[in-house]
């Protein structure tokens, strides 16, 4: 054995609770390593429980050659479990973010309806991200807070950087080209979001996948 001992806390019992209650668990049988302490109760019930009769500790022992490999092994498993914490945090942002994402954008579909605005090109090259429909949204704001044209330059860069080529459609007004740059930054913004959903889901799927083929799940209390 390592001769360690490990403890478990928790603001609550339920937790504690729970950590022994699989060790105790038949297919595991290792009730006995686990003192639930914290309250009082716990305290006493432990120290009257004792009988002073252990099993026998030779069973949970391995090989030096097999130890080293599972210790290896659950090296890997620790840093796959602390990927995942991250990516399941990053996961449910994500997943927030897009449906905050889709209920602005609902709204805001009724609002061109209703103003009648115009609609943004269904295709646009893979350069415009939603960062830069973003700008373009921003850079029609301050010329119509100006109350001057769209430039040239800013025509140029939409029409071969972006592929919205539509010349006719620049000759309008900012506050008329506003609407078309917004549902291009809520389209591509909700792909973006969708894709790195997916993403995340398949990194997760991975690293449980790598658990289930190194026996995590399933390993042995043995040391």
């Amino acid at each position: 054995m390592q001769k360690k001992t490990v403890i478990v806390v928790s603001n609550n019992n339920s937790a504690t609770q729970n950590v022994e209650e699989k060790l105790a668990d038949p297919s595991n049988d290792l009730g006995f390593v686990a003192a639930m302490l914290g309250k009082a109760d716990n305290k006493e019930a432990f120290l009257k429980n004792q009988t002073g009769r252990y099993p026998d500790w030779s069973g949970f022992s391995l090989p030096s050659a097999e130890r080293k490999e599972k210790e290896k092994n659950y090296d890997q498993y620790d840093a796959d479990l602390d990927a995942s914490f991250i990516k399941q945090e990053a996961l449910a942002a994500k997943r927030q973010e897009l449906s905050e994402l889709e209920l602005e954008a609902d709204y805001f579909k009724r609002h061109c309806e209703n103003i009648k605005a115009a609609s943004a090109p269904e295709k646009t090259r893979r350069f415009l991200t939603a960062k830069k429909a973003l700008g373009a949204w921003h850079r029609c704001e301050s010329m119509q807070e100006q109350g001057k044209p769209l430039p040239f330059w800013f025509k140029f860069k939409c029409a071969f950087v972006y592929g919205v080529y539509d010349w006719a459609f620049y000759d309008k007004k900012p506050q008329d080209v506003i609407p078309v740059f917004q549902q291009l930054f809520y389209r591509i913004r909700k792909n973006e979001l969708k894709e790195a959903v997916a993403q995340l889901e398949d990194a997760l799927r991975q690293i449980q996948g790598r658990g289930t083929a190194d026996g995590h799940r399933n390993a042995p209390w043995r040391c």
